[in-house]
């Protein structure tokens, strides 16, 4: 089983499958005028809680941890004719898998919410995230079926008005402006050949984003930083949007996807980004 593999050594290896969809993102559209829907995803160790169903076009994801350990709610569109079964039956992240965003990782007790436009079709939800032992939560059963129902949108129209731009390419975070304190609503495009997510997290003092990195593995105390959200996987030519609030400090983002060319995490490849909110 597919859950079965996802150790350390599979997560490093689990997005590089997960290439462009059938249908096209870009082309932002989305169901109807009357504004987003606007769905919950409660993480707990180690289950979802969420609607079976929901509609297609512009979709606000939030999500809510309610567990012990960070969290995320990655999101993966299956292509026509593949089932939940079949992501069960699969040993490896397949094509037909497509990375579409979700709120990225945000620690016990806090929230993350992204923006996105889903066509219709049956998607996956889970949660790529290592316990201390260094075991994905996936492995541990954090996941979800999911059925985005309804016409395929219809009306072209753009995302919601975005504060600023964030471009993903191979390997960097193309920031438009400096980030200032407050709550930002950042557009994350994926320019690149293959898939990128953007993690953001606030640095403890005295670390930068390797140390949070080296961290992450195992999580021993004290923490290097905190998670903060972000956008999941992104395949290319996908886009979201995330909502951030941002107190003065020291920040990152990183990518923590491996590399289609050698499996490497892509920070080792240089796709970091340390800034600081006055």
């Amino acid at each position: 089983m597919l859950y079965g593999f996802m150790t350390t050594a599979a997560l490093t290896a689990a997005a590089v499958g997960a290439g462009p969809s059938t249908t096209n993102p870009a082309a932002a559209v989305r169901a109807d005028s009357a504004g987003p829907e606007h769905v919950t995803i409660v993480a707990t160790d180690y289950a979802f809680q969420a609607p079976d169903s929901i509609r297609a076009g512009l979709v606000d994801l939030r999500l809510v941890n309610d567990g012990r350990q960070a969290h995320q709610a990655w999101l993966l569109r299956l292509d026509d004719g593949k089932t939940m079964q079949d992501f069960l039956d699969a040993t490896r992240f397949e094509p037909w898998m497509v990375d579409v965003g979700g709120p990225n990782a945000v620690g016990p007790g806090s929230r993350a919410s992204a923006t996105l436009i889903l066509s219709p079709g049956n998607y996956v939800v889970i949660c790529l995230m290592l316990d201390p032992k260094g075991r994905s939560h996936l492995a541990l059963g954090m996941k979800r079926a999911l059925r985005v129902v309804g016409p395929a949108p219809a009306v072209a129209e753009g995302l919601p008005a975005a504060d600023d731009t964030v471009r993903l390419t191979n390997y960097s975070f193309l920031i438009a402006h400096p980030l200032a304190a407050g709550r930002h609503r950042l557009l994350v495009r994926n320019e690149a050949d293959q898939p990128h997510e953007l993690t953001l997290v606030r640095l403890a003092p005295g670390k930068g984003p390797f140390d949070f990195a080296r961290w992450s593995e195992k999580q021993a105390d004290p923490p290097a930083g905190q998670w903060l959200g972000g956008v999941t996987g992104l395949s290319p030519g996908r886009e979201a949007e995330a909502e951030v609030d941002l107190r003065p400090g020291h920040y990152a983002f990183l990518c923590f996807l491996p590399d289609a060319t050698d499996g490497k995490p892509h920070f080792e490849h240089g796709m970091v980004s340390a800034f600081t909110v006055r």
